[in-house]
Formats: structure tokens, sequence, C-alpha cells
């Protein structure tokens, strides 16, 4: 085993002067896709949780609709709420509508960091990490 390891070391300085080897590279390699990929399973659990808390949501504003078309009387927290949700499922649908067209992956990502940066949030309100009030 350490005659293949020197022979490919040998074989990579030969190649060229820009490889620089490192003892461990490639267990520094593997611990930071590891770190990454904790990360990212970190971050889609969290995306799925805010989906299902983003549906739940949406079933509660198509309740309140409904009452509202049956000629019931709102209460200004219902009206608040349904505003709200209404605002959420436009949001989540312009960028749903973004995120199928090719390419839309980055897209939606970039549009969404430039938004942030001026202040504008395109997230719906169970994705983004503000606590509700």
């Amino acid at each position: 085993m350490n005659l293949v390891r020197e022979y490919v070391r040998a074989t990579l300085i030969a190649k060229s002067d820009r490889y620089i080897l490192e003892e461990n590279a490639l267990k520094k390699v593997t611990d930071w896709i590891s770190e990454k990929g904790t990360k990212g399973s970190a971050m889609i659990k969290k995306f799925i949780s805010d989906f299902k808390t983003e549906l739940e949501e949406t079933g509660i504003g198509a309740l309140i609709l409904k009452k509202m078309t049956l000629g019931e009387d709102l209460t200004p927290e219902e009206q608040t709420f349904l505003k709200d949700q209404v605002a959420d499922v436009g949001k989540g649908s312009f960028l749903a509508g973004l995120f199928i067209l090719p390419g839309g992956g980055l897209a939606s990502a970039a549009l969404v960091k430039v938004a942030k940066k001026y202040n504008i949030d395109l997230m719906p309100s169970a994705m983004n990490n503000k606590q509700k009030v």
C-alpha cells in the first residue's frame, strides 16, 4: 500500500509543480463532505417541517375562507390570518413556478437572497426563521 501511495505521489509531483500534497488530505476532504452532508440533511429536515406547517396553515385558511363564503362573520384575527395566508400562498406559488423552470433552483435561491438584502420577504411565513407574533 505504501509503495502505491509513493508512486502516486511521485507521479503527481512530477506532472506538475502546482500539486502540493498534504498528509491526511483525503481525510480532510471526507470530513468536509460529511460536515456539509450533515448540514444539508438538517436543512432538508427543517424545510420539510416548515412545509408541513405551511400546509397546515393553508388548511386552516381554507376553513376560514369556507366560513366566509357561507356568510358567517369573521373575527379580526381570522381576517388577518386569512390575509397573511393568501400572501403566503402567493409567495409559495411564485417561487414554485420559478423553481420548475430550467435553472430555476438557482434563480429562486438568488432571488430570495437579493430580496433579503433589500428587506423584501419572498418566503412564506412558515419558512422564515422569524418567530410569529
